[in-house]
């Protein structure tokens, strides 16, 4: 070896050292920013922490004992009320196994159809057959408490979801019943409730009628089933479509189904600040009943949400003429977020415009023939008060039914 020549080994160690150099400042680095996304630095990981830290410190010096998860779903349920929206609620991991009825057709329930009026849950149906007609409940009776909870503050989504839950477990109901005005609490065991959300009838010769109680993962096929059987395009010269008490469902369902009677043109737009959200549904060619063949739709003050969307659309673009009362007025598409613990949020992700925007929240869309218009349901107790509202509710739908008819029978060729 010669003198001041370098030795292989040398030689290695000293190539090597610069990329061993970025290497260690890489690693510096990467060490760094990471301390520093550990730490509250910005004021959304502040106040996260503050929240935990809120949590630990009542737990640990509060006087008095408390329950952890009962604390949580408190502060939870606070935060999404505070959006100050009546369709956004928070769900316990319950109720988000209830929350999955429109897609599975089946639920665990008590037999009842309840409608939102006026702050007041009132019960519109019951079942036949089912746990709450064995146990006297009746139409016009309204819905105090859920499980000991008070109704008259609690979101719609929320009292659904309570009402319903897993087959063969109970639920406290406390009634004003509509016959005594007197108040009631029953214990009913949930039973297994298919969702029957369509159904079909000739109610004339040539005249069919079809009612859509809910936009379920089955409607689309149920409702064609339904027109092939009232003999499209073979004797089938006018239909009628019954959206009334119909509360929403399934936005992509309620599109497919407009479908079936839309050729062409907008269907729904959803509008949001998230790009991702913000769709525009459209209608294609092909149509299950002949555009020649009228239609008329029935809608009231309980046809909400997807059942507006499909009674805008048909409207809007002159394949319906709708009949009935102005609609309840729900642009809102909810989605369900489940989060880790099984829990979930009902949010308000987009507004959509029924049709060409001819609704807007809390609107409602006006009928083109109105007919069976109710006063709002009393807001006292007096027996004779709501016993004259059932009667008049009742008396109201079935005027609703016959001048659609009529009117029916008088663009049939």
């Amino acid at each position: 070896m010669r003198n001041g020549s370098a030795s292989p080994r040398g030689v290695a160690r000293n190539r090597y050292l610069p990329v061993l150099s970025w290497m260690l400042v890489l690693l510096v680095v990467v060490l760094f920013i990471r301390s520093c996304l550990l730490r509250p630095s910005s004021e959304h990981q502040k106040r996260v922490a503050s929240f935990s830290m809120a949590l630990r410190l009542i737990r640990e010096h509060y006087a008095d004992g408390v329950d952890e998860a009962s604390l949580h779903e408190a502060a939870m349920k606070g935060m999404v009320r505070s959006l100050n929206d009546p369709y956004s609620a928070y769900l316990n991991a319950f109720q988000v196994e209830a929350s999955d009825v429109l897609t599975e057709g089946q639920f665990g329930g008590v037999g009842i159809v309840v409608s939102w009026q006026q702050g007041s849950a009132i019960i519109v149906e019951v079942q036949q057959g089912g746990p709450a007609e064995a146990a006297g409940v009746r139409p016009g009776d309204r819905i105090v408490a859920v499980d000991a909870l008070d109704c008259s503050e609690m979101p719609f989504p929320e009292l659904v979801s309570r009402v319903r839950g897993k087959v063969g477990t109970t639920v406290k109901l406390s009634l004003q019943r509509a016959e005594t005005g007197e108040q009631e609490t029953l214990q009913l065991t949930r039973v297994r409730i298919l969702m029957d959300s369509v159904n079909w009838k000739k109610v004339e010769p040539g005249i069919g009628y079809l009612r859509i109680r809910q936009f379920d993962g089955r409607c689309v096929e149920n409702v064609r089933k339904g027109i092939e059987e009232l003999g499209a395009g073979n004797g089938l010269r006018a239909l009628l479509l019954d959206l009334r008490g119909n509360t929403g469902g399934l936005l992509a369902e309620t599109v497919a189904v407009c479908d079936l009677f839309l050729s062409e043109g907008v269907i729904v737009r959803a509008e949001s600040r998230l790009e991702e959200q913000q769709k525009v549904f459209e209608a294609s060619p092909q149509v299950a009943l002949p555009p020649e063949v009228p239609m008329a739709v029935l809608v009231d003050g309980r046809s909400a949400s997807a059942a507006e969307v499909m009674a805008g659309a048909l409207q809007s673009h002159g394949r319906a003429t709708l009949i009935g009362t102005r609609t309840f007025g729900k642009g809102a598409v909810n989605r369900v977020f489940l989060l880790p613990d099984g829990t979930g949020i009902v949010l308000t992700v987009a507004h959509s415009p029924a049709g060409l925007g001819l609704v807007g929240e809390g609107k409602g869309i006006e009928p083109d023939i109105e007919v069976g218009k109710l006063p709002p349901p009393p807001a006292g107790e007096a027996l004779e008060e709501r016993e004259r509202w059932l009667s008049d509710y009742q008396a109201a739908q079935q005027e609703q039914f016959d001048r659609a008819v009529e009117f029916l029978k008088s663009e049939v060729p």
